[in-house]
């Protein structure tokens, strides 16, 4: 709810792809990320309860009702079934990869302030995952240069979409969708 407008008149798409771009972010940083589960389900902000309670950690704290909450999750169309199935998919892919072990070393890249970009490096330098989050509903095109990214790469290979990036004259040519999120990555 923080970051989409409930009044807003935009498609929900955008609004789940915004939200899932904002949560890889906590996902591919340094540490152990904190996932509650309204977070996972994409829940909205209960601002009804933070009134009824006059506790301002109510917002998040709204019982679910179980067989509801089962007819959302079966519900390919619904903005819980979609946010659910976006999450757990990354969450399965930050599991197996030794990048994001919660020690492995990271380094923020900055390419621009349209993008977020971190690149997680394993400890026996074996791989690294070079995580890009596109935080604006634009598309954007991306030269991500070799030197910036402190590995010993080779081409690349796409996590979330399966897609193989090759450098060209130690470049990589990256085309991003509003808050598209790319995990990129390199073995040496």
């Amino acid at each position: 709810s923080a970051i989409n407008n409930e009044d807003a008149d935009e498609p929900q798409e955008l609004q789940i792809q915004r939200y899932i771009a904002s949560r890889s972010i906590a996902l591919v940083i340094m540490g152990v990320p904190g996932v509650y589960f309204h977070g996972l389900l994409g829940s909205k902000n209960d601002a009804e309860l933070v009134l009824e309670e006059k506790e301002t950690r109510s917002i998040n704290r709204k019982n679910i009702n179980k067989d509801e909450l089962i007819r959302s999750l079966e519900n390919p169309e619904t903005t819980t079934s979609m946010v659910t199935k976006m999450m757990l998919e990354l969450i399965r892919k930050r599991i197996h990869e030794k990048a994001f072990h919660p020690n492995a070393s990271q380094k923020v890249i900055n390419i621009s302030k349209d993008i977020f970009a971190v690149i997680r490096i394993d400890a026996d330098h074996t791989s690294a995952v070079l995580a890009i989050v596109n935080v604006t509903d634009k598309l954007i095109d991306l030269e991500v240069k070799k030197d910036t990214l402190d590995c010993k790469c080779i081409d690349g290979f796409e996590l979330i979409e399966g897609k193989t990036y090759k450098f060209k004259n130690d470049i990589i040519d990256i085309h991003l969708k509003p808050y598209q999120v790319v995990w990129l990555k390199f073995v040496s």
